[in-house]
Order: C-alpha cells, then structure tokens, then sequence
C-alpha cells in the first residue's frame, strides 16, 4: 500500500490482493486464476475514480 501523506486512501495494488488471494485459497481451497484480468483491474479502479469524482467518502 501507497504512502497516505497528501490524504489520499491507501488503495490495495493488485500484487496485493493476489497475495491474499492465494493465501486465502491455500487456506481454504478453491479455484485458482481469474477469469477475467480487466475485472480485477476494474474493481480496484471503481474506488480511486470515485475518489477523484468526489463521489464518495471512502
């Protein structure tokens, strides 16, 4: 995660949620891979774009 000085969220980079998502499959078990790589990139966009809108208080 990013440094938070300018009062920016600290957003989840995409290495990251891969890390828990294989910690969370090793754990529990599941299906590995994505079936779509644009979805992950889409869903950690979504909140950095409503931040900058102003859209949203994260």
């Amino acid at each position: 995660m990013e440094d938070v000085q300018n009062n920016e969220p600290a957003w989840l980079s995409k290495r990251f949620v891969r890390a828990m998502h294989a910690e969370t499959l090793r754990r529990f078990g599941g299906t590995t891979g994505l079936r779509k790589e644009v979805r992950l990139e889409s869903a950690l966009d979504r909140p950095k774009s409503a931040c900058v809108r102003g859209a949203a208080a994260l």
